[in-house]
C-alpha cells in the first residue's frame, strides 16, 4: 500500500461529502 493512494483515496471521501453536503442544502 503506497501513502499516496491512500492519500488521494482519504482526498476524494472528503470531496464526495462536501459534494453531498452541497447537493444537499
Amino acid at each position: 500500500m503506497s501513502l499516496s493512494r491512500v492519500r488521494r483515496q482519504r482526498q476524494a471521501k472528503v470531496t464526495e461529502k462536501a459534494l453531498l453536503s452541497e447537493m444537499r442544502i
